[in-house]
């Protein structure tokens, strides 16, 4: 042990001399056997680094080791990083959403001085255009949806404007108060959108970039409408991988389109300036059923009306028998109006044939009952409606024609009942109309039309308009099966007299509604055949269809649902027979209708097929 502390004092002097080692402080104690060894240890580096600058001592050799450890550590670490980040960024190209914004210029597909117009939500195929600076509407568009009373004759290139006081024409191309109301191009004619928006009744907004129209009409339409819970993309697809077209604020309103389905969770949307989109289900905060709010009520015609409720009878006469009154007339003591089938438009000029009668009248009167002739559109053949009623002339020499039959006869009014109008007429039906209830009611006549109950496939008669403008529309509530349907049926269920009633009253104020009601019936046969069941049948008034059910000795059953007696039976094997009946039971609860909406009244057809105690259960219903 000594040895060593002298060698370990012989090593620490030659350490100090060599600078390798400060000059230790005098020492109370020996070092210890550690010191020693690592003095020792210390020499032999110093000895080995001398000899080999190379040389790496254990110490140092395992602290290069962990701090490479290290380095290829943090290196592996960026590495993960990297292509974590890479694997991100490319899942997110592929599953995050698109950030193109959609081209909406090409969504529209317009021209250069083309405006889109958008319906109640749909692109339509029409445009409008702009004529020298102004913006102009195709005429069609602007009658059927802006303004009713904006009638185009195309052949005469005619703008007509109806109001209570009279009719106003604009040629084409005429200027006043600084427009051109109608204009033409590329042979279509237009009315200017300043002249539309005079009496527009309809909502509209003109957009730019791209110029378009949206217009909505239709005052009875529902729309589901969407609240947003949250900013969101309406895009062009149901995905996030569609372009986005615009982005849209927390709590905005949407139409929702009833025309597409929801795919993949995304919503059929349709914007309120008439962009169509989708958006996800999920930002919808909720969804409600609206009608739309309209800031102009249209105007209507100061109504002529009768004293009390309407209660009329029409009579279908022919040339033997038109100078006599109904036979029921003299127990009839709520008949008010008595309405013979007397004039029928006779060609496409406007001329009107006629077997009207003055003593007719003149009895009727003694009788204490108005006149009210109907005028009607059959059974004329080659009759076209799109000529006598389109063309300015034609029209108005017809309305002219019946307004001097009314007025030589001493009559009260005219019923007009057009059945076979069809749908490109429309507009010549309801300026026929118009032009009719301006010039009778200078004439002091009350003038009626009479429809089919409201159905989207005759739509376009346009009960509203009428409305607006005729005394009285009257909705006839029979013929629900007729001689061509397909099965057998009731002509009038209490069901379908109903659906009638509140139709009509949704679309025209029930001042004016009148209901028309069946005094016949129709006898179905059934007859089974190699190719099928063949069907047919008869018409029968109330007696005649009583008669036939108690000759054969049958019970008819009330059925509750249709709201008529019921009845069917066999003849042999092939044969079936099937009847509802109309009587003084089934039309009181049809009259309950007329008294329950508080309408103007009720219309019968037709005189003849009712009984005398027919009439009790009238009066009753009318107290």
């Amino acid at each position: 042990m000594r040895k060593k502390e002298d060698e370990f004092k012989k090593l620490e002097e030659e350490m100090v001399e060599k600078g390798s080692m400060v000059k230790p402080l005098e020492r109370e104690a020996p070092p210890t056997v550690e010191q020693i060894e690592e003095a020792l240890r210390r020499r032999e580096e110093e000895t080995l680094r001398e000899e080999d600058p190379k040389f790496v001592s254990p110490e140092e050799e395992e602290a290069f080791r962990k701090k490479k450890g290290k380095i290829v550590r943090i290196v592996v670490l960026v590495t993960i990083l990297l292509v974590l980040g890479a694997g991100a960024f490319f899942a997110w190209k592929l599953l995050g959403p698109s950030t193109t914004k959609a081209d909406i210029n090409k969504e529209f597909n317009i021209g250069k001085d083309e405006v889109a117009l958008i319906i109640d939500g749909q692109i339509s195929e029409k445009k409008g255009r702009v004529i020298d600076g102004q913006t102009y509407v195709p005429s069609d568009i602007a009658g059927a949806y802006m303004d009713n009373r904006i009638y185009v004759d195309t052949k005469a290139k005619i703008l007509s404007y109806a109001t209570e006081e009279g009719v106003t024409d604009y040629a084409l191309d005429e200027e006043k108060d600084g427009e051109k109301p109608l204009a033409e191009a590329d042979g279509t004619l237009y009315v200017a959108l300043g002249f539309v928006a005079k009496n527009a009744i309809c909502e509209y907004k003109e957009y730019e970039n791209p110029s378009r129209i949206t217009i909505f009409y239709d005052r009875t339409k529902t729309y589901s409408v969407a609240t947003l819970g949250r900013e969101e993309r309406v895009r062009k697809g149901p995905g996030n991988k569609y372009p986005y077209i615009m982005d849209m604020e927390e709590g905005e309103e949407l139409f929702i389109d009833p025309e597409r389905k929801a795919e993949n969770e995304y919503q059929p949307i349709i914007t309120k300036d008439g962009i169509k989109g989708y958006i996800t289900t999920e930002s919808i905060k909720k969804t409600e059923s609206k009608t739309l709010e309209f800031s102009k009520e249209p105007t209507s015609f100061t109504q002529k009306a009768i004293d009390g409720k309407v209660c009329l009878g029409w009579h279908n006469i022919g040339s033997e028998n038109y100078t006599t009154l109904p036979m029921n007339v003299s127990v009839a003591t709520t008949l008010n109006v008595i309405a013979p089938t007397w004039f029928v438009v006779s060609d496409n000029k406007g001329n009107v044939s006629s077997i009207a009668n003055k003593q007719y009248v003149d009895e009727a009167h003694a009788a204490g009952l108005q006149v009210w002739p109907t005028l009607r559109d059959f059974p004329t053949k080659g009759l076209k409606h799109s000529k006598v009623l389109g063309y300015t002339k034609y029209r108005r020499k017809l309305v002219e024609n019946v307004i001097a039959q009314a007025t030589d006869l001493g009559v009260e009014g005219i019923n007009v009942d057009f059945e076979q109008v069809p749908s490109k007429a429309a507009g010549g039906y309801l300026q026929f109309l118009r032009e009719l209830v301006i010039e009778g009611h200078k004439n002091n006549l009350i003038i009626s039309s009479d429809n089919y109950p409201i159905r989207e496939y005759n739509s376009y008669y346009n009960p509203q308009e009428q409305g607006r403008v005729v005394d009285y529309v009257i909705f006839m509530a029979y013929d629900e099966h007729y001689a061509g349907s397909e099965q057998a049926g009731s002509v009038s269920s209490i069901l379908y007299v109903q659906d009638a009633v509140a139709k009509g009253v949704q679309r025209v104020d029930k001042d004016r509604v009148v209901i028309g009601l069946p005094f016949f019936t129709r006898l179905w046969l059934e007859t089974e055949t190699d190719n099928g069941v063949e069907l047919t049948s008869e018409v029968m008034n109330m007696s005649e269809a009583e008669n036939w059910v108690y000759a054969r000795s049958l019970k008819p059953k009330w059925d509750k649902e249709i709201g008529q007696n019921y009845v069917e039976c066999k003849e042999g094997k092939k044969k079936t027979y099937k009847l509802w009946m109309e009587n003084e039971k089934s039309l009181k609860l049809k009259l309950k209708e007329v008294k329950n909406q508080d309408i103007a009244g009720a219309a019968f057809w037709a005189m003849g097929g009712e009984r005398a105690i027919t009439w009790e259960t009238i009066a009753k219903s009318f107290k």
